[in-house]
């Protein structure tokens, strides 16, 4: 049962593999990079001391 193998396209397949890898890593990258502003935006709004937490009345 030997069965003929079509290497003909196998250069864009390749490169299409390779471009779906990359856009997922990107991806990736995107997520990492935004969980990382969220939690220093976090820390930088995190009150230090709750107890000192100065309340604004607007009447």
């Amino acid at each position: 049962m030997s069965e003929e193998l079509d290497f003909s396209d196998y250069p864009n397949l390749h490169l299409e593999l390779m471009i779906d890898d990359y856009q997922e890593l990107l991806q990736e990258a995107k997520r990492r990079e935004c969980e990382k502003i969220v939690q220093t935006l976090r820390r930088r709004t995190k009150p230090k001391n709750p107890a000192k937490k100065k309340v604004l009345v607007i009447c």
